[in-house]
């Protein structure tokens, strides 16, 4: 390949569109202005109901996740701050930057206790509802069982 083709190449490359990926703050806070939540949702994060757990696997199936339309960098009020902040210290794990929607948030508690290395390009595609249900059902490794901790 001579020297021309080789620079073209480079610099289609470097034009490329990258995909940004949110942080934590950035999504929480998006989805707490889309669908509005107040400080009622974290009674739901400190006392979960745990229904969704035992429900049968054959009844979910996969669910893809909804495309979320947010900004990049958003910008809510005061109240909204405290909330995303007070969400992001009591989950506390990172899959809370993949999160779509509050069911999500929800899920991603116990979805991290069963498997803290779920790869990225899964947890962007499928929904935490079904990732966890996955991780319920799977058999053992043989590498030793699943991380319960």
């Amino acid at each position: 390949m001579d020297l021309r083709k080789e620079i073209k190449q480079r610099r289609k490359k470097q034009q490329e569109k990258r995909l940004i990926l949110r942080d934590a703050y950035s999504q929480v806070s998006c989805i707490v202005q889309l669908y509005g939540l107040d400080q009622d949702f974290m009674d739901l994060l400190d006392h979960p109901d745990s229904s969704f757990v035992t429900q049968d696997r054959e009844t979910v199936g996969a669910r893809l996740k909804a495309p979320m339309d947010c900004p990049p960098f958003n910008l809510g009020t005061e109240e909204e701050y405290a909330l995303t902040t007070s969400i992001i210290r009591t989950v506390g794990n990172p899959y809370l930057r993949y999160a779509t929607s509050p069911d999500e948030i929800l899920l991603a508690r116990p979805l991290y206790r069963l498997n803290a290395a779920i790869p990225a390009e899964r947890l962007m595609r499928f929904h935490f509802g079904t990732l966890l249900h996955y991780e319920l059902t799977r058999p053992a490794t043989r590498h030793g069982p699943r991380n319960r901790a």
